[in-house]
């Protein structure tokens, strides 16, 4: 069966127009900015877990001038439950970058786009292809599945020469935005990796796997990389205020240590370094644990409840919590606990429910 490149151009069109996603980042009149915000919070995301974010983003930093002059650390708040931290300070960076360098427009070429931070060759492509149509593949993990499928590829390592040529010389045809995105669509909703669905395909006519019926094992999956499984500990540290809300003592994540910049829970790997000798408040026997995971590490993370006071200064704090972070402060968990990272928020609602 020979291959059509051109048939499969117009089918992939024709289909999306019928089919695509009504997304957000999609709606006509939006710009570069919208699709570049859309794609790093899809990095490594799913579509209906990124979609509030991205609305609160969007209405919080209506502009990238807006988001530019935000503090980062209202920035990270905003991401907190998103993962993958490093994002939100390189969407930050970026943002003042373009602003600084390019006066508030997102550069056309992917070849100028490579070049900001947070951003790698699959997100400039795919910024360069649906903002600017410029004639790039944006090639990722899903669109890697659909071609490999379609050619009947059996092994695909990542940056592979046969996938990176066939893509390239289909949207070489024109309208490569369009074509990027029914691709996305097509291995979301009908090229999945399990149970394809291939009576609704628009290129199934050109598919060797669907002849062939060994969806399993094309392409085939490298195996997992194992999690590296480490243990922490950290320390709810509660106090009522004044007005009779809860507050819990928050750290700023230190500069190098995994969550860089973000306010969590104090805490530290048990593995790495020797628990704090004292630790500020009376102790309450409570505890509770989640497992987290951070990149490619698995995080066993045990948490001890205590209680503070209004005497409790900043220098005993710092004193006593030294290496737990570079900053601490009181948070409201009424009003900030959305800014907390997902773990943590699951960990306080566990000790602060009734026994």
């Amino acid at each position: 069966m020979k291959l059509s490149v051109k048939e499969l151009h117009q089918n992939l069109l024709l289909w999306f127009r019928k089919n695509g996603r009504e997304l957000p980042w999609r709606k006509p009149g939006i710009g570069a900015y919208e699709r570049w915000l859309s794609e790093i919070m899809l990095q490594q995301t799913r579509v209906e877990t990124a979609l509030p974010y991205f609305e609160k983003f969007i209405n919080r930093f209506p502009a990238i001038a807006d988001l530019a002059e935000a503090d980062v650390d209202e920035v990270q708040s905003m991401w907190a439950g998103l993962g993958y931290y490093s994002r939100a300070r390189n969407l930050h960076k970026c943002a003042q970058t373009v602003l600084a360098q390019y006066r508030g427009i997102f550069p056309k070429r992917y070849a100028e786009l490579i070049k900001l931070p947070g951003i790698g060759p699959y997100t400039a492509s795919a910024i360069a292809s649906m903002a600017f149509n410029e004639r790039v593949p944006a090639i990722d993990g899903n669109l890697e599945r659909v071609l490999a499928r379609l050619i009947e590829l059996k092994t695909v390592a990542k940056g592979n020469k046969t996938i990176a040529s066939l893509a390239a010389e289909i949207v070489s045809l024109g309208n490569a935005g369009k074509i990027n995105e029914a691709l996305m669509d097509l291995s979301a909703t009908i090229c999945k990796v399990k149970s394809p669905d291939c009576l609704l395909c628009p290129i199934s006519s050109q598919c060797k796997t669907r002849i062939s019926g060994d969806f399993a094992n094309i392409p085939r999956k490298a195996p997992k990389k194992q999690k590296v499984l480490l243990h922490s500990q950290g320390y709810a540290i509660f106090r009522k205020e004044k007005s009779g809300g809860l507050s819990v003592l928050v750290a700023r994540r230190a500069k190098g240590a995994w969550l860089e910049g973000m306010w969590d829970l104090p805490w530290i790997l048990v593995d790495a370094q020797e628990k704090p000798k004292q630790i500020p408040g009376k102790a309450l026997g409570r505890s509770a644990e989640v497992n987290r995971t951070i990149t490619n590490h698995k995080i066993h993370f045990s948490v001890e409840a205590r209680v503070g006071n209004a005497q409790l200064s900043e220098s005993s704090i710092r004193a006593t919590l030294r290496g737990l972070g570079s900053d601490f402060r009181w948070l409201s968990w009424a009003e900030e606990a959305e800014s907390l990272p997902r773990p943590s928020r699951k960990i306080i609602e566990k000790l602060i429910s009734p026994a």
